[in-house]
Formats: structure tokens, sequence, C-alpha cells
């Protein structure tokens, strides 16, 4: 019996690599608990078994039918990177959609295609932002994590606009949340940048707390995301 539970945890580690696999594990365990419930439909009264037979006449229909569904209409989200034998290929599956997003063309003119009353509101938002947060902003770079069970080893700083001048910062104090124990880590200074270095196996949200030498602070904050992991890996790869 061990030997099979064993077994069995070896193939639903191997299914749940990607949204197909989970879904043939669904229905693996769905008509495995089905299968149990026949067996024992001896000491079940015909009223008791006329659910379980309709429901495992109709299972398979029901789920070709989603099944069909999900290959026509989202074949492209069914496989993981890891199922490629190419991760490049992973990312051609995604560029027709991502050619659909509007492009965000610069003008040397300033705003370009909304006029100047229109784009007053967001000329002043953007002009506020700037000024509240004293050009401060956070960045992050990543590479593949050298800690085992972690993605990617990430270095999350402090940079401000067009400018490396950073002789008003007191300090900069780094929080990412429950799974880094709710610890405030300052951030180091290297070279001409104030930040961390941590490891993460999942995107996450970052807080910065930025105190300047006249007392008052700024809260900043960046969501930590991986989207760039893939072109990292395979820039590294090919060095």
């Amino acid at each position: 019996m061990s030997n099979q539970i064993k077994d069995l945890g070896s193939v639903a580690q191997g299914l749940a690599r990607n949204p197909l696999g989970i879904i043939a594990l669904f229905i693996v365990l769905i008509y495995g608990f089905a299968s149990l419930v026949v067996g024992a439909s001896s000491y079940l009264q015909p009223s008791e078994r006329a659910p379980i037979i309709w429901f495992m006449v109709l299972f398979p229909v029901i789920v070709l039918g989603v099944f069909g569904w999900l290959v026509s209409e989202h074949h492209k989200k069914l496989y993981a990177p890891s199922d490629f034998k190419n991760e490049d290929h992973f990312l051609e599956t995604a560029k027709p959609e991502l050619d659909r997003l509007e492009f965000a063309s610069p003008s040397a003119n300033g705003v370009s295609g909304i006029t100047a009353t229109t784009a007053e509101d967001w000329i002043s938002t953007r002009a506020d932002i700037y000024r509240q947060n004293h050009g401060f902003f956070i960045a992050h770079v990543l590479e593949p994590s050298r800690s085992e069970g972690q993605e990617y080893d990430i270095f999350i700083y402090l940079i401000r606009h067009k400018s490396k001048e950073y002789g008003d910062v007191e300090k900069a104090e780094f929080f990412f949340g429950q799974y880094w124990h709710n610890k405030v880590y300052v951030g180091s200074k290297v070279g001409d940048l104030i930040g961390v270095k941590t490891s993460a196996y999942g995107p996450f949200l970052a807080l910065c707390r930025v105190t300047l030498k006249d007392g008052s602070s700024i809260m900043l904050s960046k969501y930590i995301d991986f989207e760039m992991g893939l072109a990292v890996k395979r820039f590294l790869e090919a060095k």
C-alpha cells in the first residue's frame, strides 16, 4: 500500500507541472473516488446508486465538452514553459497577444494623440508624483537563484529620476511581507545604489520607506514581477 501511495504521489507530481496536467489529475482523482464508491455499492440502496451511475455516465461527456472548448479557445494557456523544447517558443505563443497591445509612441513635441485639455490632469498628476517622491522610485533586477527552492535572486534598489545624487538620503528601509517574517531590512549602499538582495520563488509587493536627512520620509512601492525572467535565462545561457 505504501508503494502504491508513493507511486500515486509521483504521478501527481508529474501531472501538476502544467495546467493540462492539473486537469488530467483532477479527472483521475474524481474517477478514482467514484470507483471507490461503486466498489462499495453493494451496501447502497438502488436510489443511492442512481446518482453515482448518472455521474459516471455524464462526467466524461462534460469533460470532453469542456476540454474541447479549452483546446479551441485557450490552447496557448494549457502548457508551461518547461513543456517546450526551447523556451523561446513559449514566448512566441504570447507574441500575437502582445502585438495587439497599443503602442505608446513618444513624441518630441510632448503629448501626442490627445488634446492639451484632456492631458492636463495626467500631466499634473505625473508632476505631483515626481515632486512628492523627490524623484525617488524602486527598481529591481534578477537572475536565476543559487538558493534551492527559489526561482530568482533579486536586487531591489532605490533610483532617482535622471540623478545619482543620494546625499540627502538618511536611510532606505525595505519590507517584503510575511514570507520574510515581516522584517524590515535597511538598504546597503552599493556604488551609486542603495538596496537589498533577496531570493523568491514567486512575485511579491515590495515597500520602501526613504528617510531624508531633513527628517521627512517617502513611502514607495513596486510589484516585483518575474516577467523578464525567461529573457535573463536566455541571455545567461547564450554567454
